[in-house]
């Protein structure tokens, strides 16, 4: 029995030996299997100096390991899987703020970089305290293409089919040589050589296998534009990994401004010569800001570069141009959050603005000049900004402030929808809105805190930038001007067709003169007043806040409100029905915005309207009259004005009826 037992002892210990060699045939099959995007540390063959989590690019060190970061790859180069033919090149070094210094370790073989083998190495008093990163393991690629460079960038050329690079351009070559300093400075792209993996094969499991030996393009294109990182096979040909350069390149930097102190401003990072340009991309299709060097024509533009994202200069009043870039990106985001609207086109369109625009030209510009039956030429919607001048005896600074430039934007928006027509009173009603909107930003961005001292003066920025207590127009009081004591441009008038009231041929017909009708009437509507107007009829008017009034100023020069040649009269009429639109009948908004008309002398110049002949709860919203009207018995009528209601001889409501005369919306206030 004891032979049998024993026996027994020994098959059962082979038995385990067998059990344990096929367990270990299948761990070691397994590892062999495992997927991974990248090779990850080996945890046994690290486990000696690091804590290794299995699926995780994160070593910790131990605190008996005191190896120096420049050492690490030279003491454990096979724990880490590199070959024979592979190596870590220390790429850069910086201390942080927490006195760690981080090395950048580039993965690179047979001396040819290997794309995404990135690893950093955290020391600490001269001993690794953490690392992270990819390295790839097993490759076996040669580092001599069988495609020429030349031949390479041919067959790449012809699958990117650009209709003109810019190397081809001599302009933009001659710009390029300008900003590098170097003569020989050319878009034409240099060939490097990397080893990386096809995007079509980024998301399968790591395979060394899948590497390939190719050529890095930097391809910059005109026509469609483009700045693009080309991988092409050094063997076929083939482009097989193309990364945009342009769509991820903006940063946010800083900004010393003329009027507004120091701002941050997005803009955008160039890696082929490593500079910053005063362009970015997230918003719309683009906000670009362009030196004209006090010059007119487009192709004399160039774009403001800088170094290290600050932009600092004052030389040359180069600030204003950092005023501009900042205040088109608040103006942009005003419209997208307050009115939905997407650049002035509200389809995205890029926002120009050229800085130093022409010699002593002060004044700032939509660029819709060039037109052909009133529609504009594409190719001139721009932003033109001159740096000031002497006008009527008052200096002043380049206009640029974020008000002006409100202003500037809203011709855009206006040209785009009622196209208002430059010219008499609809130009008048253009310049108007403009204010209105320009104001109304202003004074937005002073609400949420982004700036201060936000005013009813358009301009103030400008001429106190020459020392002068002064503004361009001044909303809350239009009259007020240099003559009389203020330090305004000129004259205007708060009443239609009252004192300043300009009816020559200067000016397009006064559109910066008649304007200040309009603009009273928006201060009114958005602050409140009382007082009598120039042709002696007192008003009262209840405010409904700037931020309403904006919208509804907003909602009426839309094209399905205004039209071309629109009037003072018609704005009346519009903006009463844009405010029914939005905030409904007899609403507080719609008897403030008749209120503030009939405040600057608009209700007032039109004719009692005959309602003789009536329908049940007409509301009208000029005064009206009943002339010759029997109310017969039984019948029960009601008339609703927001001015007034006049019975004139004639009217007669008979014994049995009813009719019931409204002044306002308030149904307790009838006769």
């Amino acid at each position: 029995m004891c032979e049998n037992i024993k026996n027994k002892e020994i098959n059962y210990n082979i038995f385990k030996q067998l059990v344990l060699s096929v367990v270990i045939i299948i761990l070691i099959l397994s590892i062999i299997a495992l997927p991974a995007m990248a090779q990850f540390p080996d945890s046994l063959a690290l486990d000696s100096i690091a804590y290794v989590k299995p699926g995780s690019h994160l070593l910790h060190y131990k605190p008996s390991t005191s190896i120096p970061a420049q050492q690490l790859f030279n003491d454990y180069k096979s724990n880490f899987g590199l070959g024979i033919a592979d190596s870590m090149h220390s790429i850069s070094i910086e201390l942080d703020e927490y006195g760690y210094i981080r090395y950048q370790f580039q993965q690179y073989h047979n001396e040819i970089p290997v794309y995404g083998g990135d690893y950093m190495v955290v020391e600490e008093a001269g001993r690794c305290i953490y690392s992270q990163g990819l390295i790839m393991s097993g490759l076996n690629i040669s580092p001599t293409p069988p495609l020429p460079e030349e031949l390479a960038l041919a067959q790449a050329l012809s699958q990117l089919s650009a209709a003109e690079y810019s190397w081809e351009d001599s302009t933009q070559e001659a710009w390029l040589r300008s900003v590098v300093g170097d003569s020989s400075a050319t878009y034409y792209p240099a060939g490097v050589l990397w080893i990386t993996i096809p995007d079509s094969q980024e998301n399968e499991s790591y395979d060394p296998t899948n590497y390939n030996l190719t050529y890095l393009f930097e391809v910059s294109a005109e026509a469609p534009m483009f700045l693009d990182q080309v991988f092409v096979d050094g063997t076929t040909g083939a482009i097989i990994s193309r990364i945009p350069l342009e769509n991820f390149a903006d940063e946010t930097g800083s900004a010393n401004t003329i009027y507004h102190g120091t701002k941050p401003v997005t803009t955008h990072f160039l890696t082929p010569i490593n500079l910053f340009y005063l362009y970015e991309t997230s918003r719309g299709d683009g906000i670009y800001t362009w030196d004209m060097h006090q010059q007119h024509k487009s192709l004399q533009a160039e774009h403001f570069v800088d170094s290290d994202n600050q932009w600092t200069s004052t030389a040359n009043l180069d600030n204003a141009a950092w005023e501009a870039h900042w205040a088109m990106e608040k103006v942009y985001d005003y419209y997208l959050a307050i009115h939905s609207r997407n650049s002035y086109d509200d389809n995205g369109k890029s926002i120009v603005s050229q800085v130093h625009f022409d010699t002593l030209n002060g004044n700032g510009f939509w660029g819709n000049s060039a037109y052909s039956s009133g529609l504009i030429y594409q190719g001139d919607e721009r932003f033109k900004l001159g740096d000031g001048e002497i006008l009527g005896n008052l200096p002043y600074g380049p206009p640029v402030s974020l008000e002006v430039l409100g202003h500037e934007f809203t011709h855009g928006v206006i040209n785009y929808e009622s196209n208002l027509k430059y010219k008499n009173e609809s130009g008048a009603l253009n310049e108007s809105f403009s204010d209105m909107l320009g104001v109304a930003i202003d004074f937005y961005y002073t609400n949420i805190g982004h700036t201060t001292g936000a005013n009813w003066f358009l301009g103030d920025y400008e001429l106190n930038f020459a020392s002068l207590n002064g503004w361009y127009r001044d909303m809350a009081n239009p009259n007020n001007n240099y003559s009389n004591g203020g330090s305004s441009m000129w004259a205007q008038p708060d009443t239609y067709h009252g004192t300043n009231w300009y009816s020559g041929t200067d000016d397009n017909g006064g559109v910066h003169i008649n304007s200040g009708v309009g603009n009273y009437w928006f201060y009114l509507l958005s602050v409140g007043g009382t007082g009598v107007n120039d042709i002696g009829e007192s008003y009262n008017v209840t405010p409904i806040g700037i931020m309403k009034a904006s919208k509804i100023a907003y909602k009426t020069i839309l094209k399905d409100y205004l039209w071309r040649k629109a009037d003072y009269h018609d704005a009346y009429q519009m903006t009463i029905q844009a405010t029914i639109d939005k905030y409904g009948v007899c609403s507080d908004e719609h008897l403030a915005v008749v209120n503030a008309w009939h405040a600057i002398g608009i209700s007032d110049t039109i004719q009692y309207k005959d309602v003789s002949i009536f329908s049940d709860d007409e509301s009208y919203d000029e005064k009206i009259s009943f002339e010759n009207t029997i109310i017969t018995p039984g019948i029960n009528k009601t008339a609703t004005s927001m001015i007034e209601v006049r019975l004139l001889p004639g009217f007669h409501a008979q014994q049995g009826s009813e009719f019931k005369a409204n002044i306002g919306c308030d149904p307790a206030i009838h006769y």
